[in-house]
């Protein structure tokens, strides 16, 4: 409702606009397997139960935790199939509110699939240059997400910026020219970085200062989109991107 309403006072000023879907949350570099480091976990009844290699779990958790966690620091296959379906009827409801404002208030919007875009790169990267080479992936320090593991990068901005402009000029017929997105990554220190592990990334990989605040995201993704959340909020601040690459140096040597 309070999306509806905000497009319809958008509307108000009769010029078009763009609006763009979610993409699944699940699908952060903040996030990594358990693959086999973390063994189970345990609930807060203090009962415990087991772990597969493909649950997620934050760079963030403390490696004095394994091989057993706390449950509430891992997203079994249940839960981030629920969080996806809810990004899901996010994004339904999002197309539907586009759809119904155009033929109500006659209002043009450009629609932009970020929720496609992001899936895409985490099932198959990107070769930005058409060289063959995959230049980013949604690993860590996979060259889309920064430090922190959650915003993107300055190229994966260009990215986003590019499907904005796409759709923008699909829908108004316009002709406004892609951003050169191989040049901004060619600036861009976090897009082949010579620290980039070569499997997934490793626990306490955060700083023991941002750990609060990575597992405090960890914590409430899976609560706030089942609860219907349209925003999930930045939990991390400034302190995770002053202090991983302190972290990184001390991981990597």
């Amino acid at each position: 409702i309070r999306f509806r309403r905000l497009l319809d006072e958008l509307a108000d000023s009769g010029a078009p606009m763009a609006v763009a879907t979610l993409p699944d949350v699940t699908g952060i570099a903040a996030l990594r397997p358990a693959a086999g480091e973390v063994t189970g976990c345990t609930a807060p009844d203090g009962t415990a139960r087991p772990v597969v290699t493909d649950d997620l779990l934050s760079i963030g958790l403390s490696r004095h935790r394994l091989p057993v966690p706390p449950c509430t620091q891992v997203l079994d296959a249940d839960e981030r199939a629920t969080i996806r379906d809810r990004v899901r009827g996010i994004n339904d409801e999002i197309r539907a509110a586009v759809a119904d404002l155009e033929n109500q208030r006659h209002v043009p919007v450009a629609l932009v699939d970020m929720f496609t875009l992001f899936d895409g790169l985490r099932a198959a990267g990107v070769d930005l240059d058409g060289d063959g080479r995959v230049d980013l992936t949604a690993g860590y320090l996979g060259g889309a997400f920064s430090l922190d593991g959650i915003h993107p990068t300055r190229t994966a901005d260009a990215l986003i910026a590019n499907a904005f402009i796409a759709a923008i000029n699909a829908r108004f017929a316009q002709q406004i020219p892609l951003a050169d997105v191989v040049a901004v990554s060619g600036r861009d220190p976090l897009v082949h970085h010579a620290l980039q592990p070569t499997g997934v990334a490793p626990f306490d990989l955060i700083d023991d200062d941002a750990t609060d605040a990575i597992a405090l995201l960890f914590d409430n993704v899976y609560r706030n989109v089942k609860a219907g959340a349209s925003k999930l909020g930045d939990h991390l601040g400034r302190t995770v991107l002053r202090d991983a690459w302190r972290r990184l140096r001390r991981v990597f040597g």
